[in-house]
């Protein structure tokens, strides 16, 4: 599903956004130059709102010209919105004649100024510098106005004046009776109040940003009423001034959404006048655009390929594709499988996820796992990522609801998938971006996040208005939060608003013993997909503990997945940092009774290698002060060269800290050789931060030529392809 499509997040943040974008005054000029508009039929996807057909831009244009005023709603930002705009006007220009634009960007203080530059009695730096042009004027409605300058075409400044409006907001409720004639010239001179059902509206859209007013408040003197008001009277107004045109009034999305808001007090005014509204809304997935039958949203909605977007918190931008990469393990059935879609932790290696994931769920299960959308190298230097940044957060939550959608619907297409039986679910980081896009899409039939972080944003975006009885979403269970228990009422509060504009949501505590924890997460996804739930073969008793001495992310994740692969061998739970519990497994090599030493690796099988299609070397950093014989087995791996018995292009050299050979050395001597690929992996189960930055230290003023990744031990390996260990 695109971001076109009536979708409960995205859309709702876009409509935000709509809402709240207010210019300034800044701009800088450019040559004039209208688009040529001869592809825009190729850029848009317009649909009948009654019907929800698909039908041409002339057919619209067609339509709309039988109207005395077309109301076209936007999205301020967007290249190919503006460039539809103009097409309208020229539209209704050829089929109408006499067209008058409207302008919620401009304010009726200037149209004086507004006048003369159409008229041609001042320049465009005079106008520019009295007009206050909204900051995207150059790139948004610099073509409308010159277009009208070039025709003939009359343009209201339809807006409350902005410094009027501030004024209003700081004089307290009896502001507006202390205005001059001339200022109150600049507001409608009958103000009627808005419609319940648009004050839910608003109020979901900006819940969240401090906007909305009590309960039952008066809101007829309120900004966003008093610019309804102004913008539909100005309006009204133009009609009466210029008979037989047609009026076309521009304004955010917002104000005209089902005909209501600035509509709506247009029609109040002239209720026998004949209106026709547009809502245009940009999409990264113009293939996938479509409407429903009976949309109210707009008599006609119009999918805009986003390209570009103009001037905002100091940027403009162009919009370009980018790969949403993942990884896959196909289920072994009988029929049609299930598919889990797992977007995890952030810090987890997706290939670590998909490994533990299989172990967990057994073979029937279709696994796709999505790497996040940011590479990162992590504190310990393993290659995490992350899944969105604060700056850019709605953009990345676009872009990975665009291509989770996409992936959704190729593997639905590529394989034998069982649609009924789809998850998206992912853990902290992954959860959180789960959450958020089933919220905003109602064709994930389910969904569960667990232990979500980075969440909190979710209680800023806009809720959708309920849907109506005749067009109700058919949702499956819902979207479900499995989360400790000091999340609860955070998560309670933020489904409940969600489950009464009509989301199936849940939240189910998750138990605060590991153990338990990672038996109720293997129990949900296996009820999520309609499949056994997998557990130990010998119930009862208090579990083996799997220990790691390292605490950290990357430590934590590879007991769980030995946690997961060996589970039919006994109950295990898992313990990271610190000394080992007595009776524990210690998930450790070379350490006093540890799991593995240098032999498991000496058939090659066991040791990890450069991901480089053309091979590289693997350099394994010893600690020092091991035994002598200890020592020797792990140069052996050298000597032997072990990584060529599986591939031919990849060597082995051991370092041994605190010696002639230590990993400067071994660099160095690397460089001579003219290598240039290299894979540091201490000869631990898995090394901390420090010991890896301490690695990183060592290679500086050895590294040049060189390019070096580093993995924090031999772990990942070893969980992955080695039996379980006696205790």
């Amino acid at each position: 599903m695109s971001d076109f499509v009536f979708s409960r997040g995205r859309f709702s943040l876009l409509l935000l956004t709509a809402l709240l974008l207010i210019g300034s005054s800044s701009c800088t000029t450019v040559p004039s130059s209208a688009p040529e508009d001869e592809e825009l039929p190729w850029r848009l996807r317009v649909f009948s709102g009654a019907s929800g057909d698909e039908i041409s831009l002339d057919e619209m244009f067609d339509r709309l010209s039988s109207a005395d005023v077309v109301f076209v709603g936007e999205t301020h930002l967007d290249e190919v919105t503006h460039r539809l705009e103009l097409a309208i006007a020229r539209g209704l220009k050829e089929r109408r004649g006499d067209v008058v634009l409207s302008m919620e960007m401009f304010e009726r203080d200037v149209q004086e100024t507004v006048d003369n530059y159409l008229s041609g009695e001042i320049g465009e730096d005079q106008f520019l510098s009295e007009a206050r042009p909204w900051n995207n004027y150059v790139t948004g409605y610099r073509p409308l106005i010159e277009w009208a300058k070039e025709v003939g075409a009359p343009v209201v400044a339809a807006n409350v004046p902005g410094p009027l409006r501030r004024n209003l907001m700081m004089g307290g409720p009896d502001a507006l009776d202390r205005l001059s004639g001339e200022e109150r010239a600049g507001i409608a001179g009958e103000l009627f109040p808005g419609t319940e059902r648009y004050w839910q509206r608003f109020d979901r859209a900006v819940r969240g940003h401090g906007h909305a007013p009590a309960a039952g408040a008066d809101r007829t003197l309120s900004t966003q009423n008093l610019w309804d008001n102004t913008m539909g009277e100005s309006v009204a107004l133009a009609l009466e001034a210029h008979p037989g045109a047609v009026i076309i009034h521009y304004n955010g999305a917002f104000h005209t959404l089902e005909k209501d808001g600035t509509a709506r007090q247009f029609i109040l005014r002239r209720p026998d006048a004949s209106v026709q509204s547009v809502h245009i809304m940009p999409t990264g997935d113009l293939v996938s655009a479509r409407a429903k039958k009976g949309d109210r949203r707009a008599d006609f909605i119009v999918a805009a390929e986003a390209l570009s977007r103009g001037y905002q918190d100091g940027t403009l931008a162009v919009m370009a594709p980018r790969e949403l990469r993942y990884r896959i393990s196909s289920g072994k059935s009988e029929g049609a499988a299930s598919l889990l879609i797992w977007l995890g932790a952030a810090s987890s290696p997706p290939g670590d996820e998909l490994v533990r994931l299989r172990a967990e769920l057994g073979e029937s299960v279709t696994i796709a796992v999505v790497e996040p959308l940011y590479p990162q190298i992590e504190e310990d230097l393993h290659l995490g990522g992350v899944w969105f940044w604060d700056h850019s957060f709605d953009g990345d939550i676009g872009t990975l609801s665009r291509g989770l959608a996409r992936l959704r619907d190729t593997l639905l297409r590529q394989r034998e998938i069982d649609p009924q039986r789809v998850l998206l679910a992912g853990e902290e980081d992954g959860a959180a971006v789960v959450v958020i896009v089933a919220l905003g899409d109602e064709e994930w039939r389910q969904a569960i996040g667990f232990s979500p972080r980075g969440h909190e944003r979710l209680s800023e975006s806009g809720l959708p208005s309920p849907a109506d009885d005749d067009t109700a979403l058919e949702w499956g269970p819902g979207v479900g939060v499995v989360a400790p228990a000091s999340s609860r009422d955070w998560w309670q509060k933020e489904l409940a608003a969600w489950s009464g504009v009509g989301v199936p949501c849940q939240w189910r505590e998750l138990p605060e013993n590991p153990a338990e924890a990672g038996r109720a997460r293997r129990s949900e996804l296996a009820s999520a997909l309609g499949i056994p739930a997998r557990g130990s073969s010998r119930a009862g008793g208090d579990p083996t503990i799997l220990s790691t001495r390292t605490d950290s992310p990357l430590a934590r994740q590879w007991a769980r997945i030995a946690a997961a692969r060996w589970q039919k061998e006994a109950p295990l739970g898992i313990s990271s940092g610190g000394e080992a519990p007595v009776g524990a497994i210690e998930l450790a090599v070379n350490g006093d009774g540890a799991c593995w030493g240098a032999s498991d690796f000496l058939d090659g099988e066991m040791m990890p290698m450069p991901a480089n299609p053309f091979g590289g070397t693997v350099v394994v950093v010893v600690p020092e002060g091991l035994p002598p014989e200890v020592s020797e087995e792990w140069h052996r791996l050298e000597t032997e060269d072990v990584t060529r018995k599986r591939s031919r292009f990849v060597g082995t050299r051991v370092a041994v800290s605190g010696s002639d050979r230590d990993l400067s050395a071994i660099l160095d001597e690397l460089r001579a050789e003219n290598k240039s690929v290299v894979l540091v992996v201490p000869a631990r189960f898995c090394a901390d931060a420090d010991e890896m930055r301490a690695l990183k230290r060592a290679s500086t003023g050895h590294d040049e030529g060189l390019r070096i990744s580093w993995l924090p031990g031999l772990g990942g390996v070893l969980v992955r392809k080695a039996p379980m260990p006696g205790p």
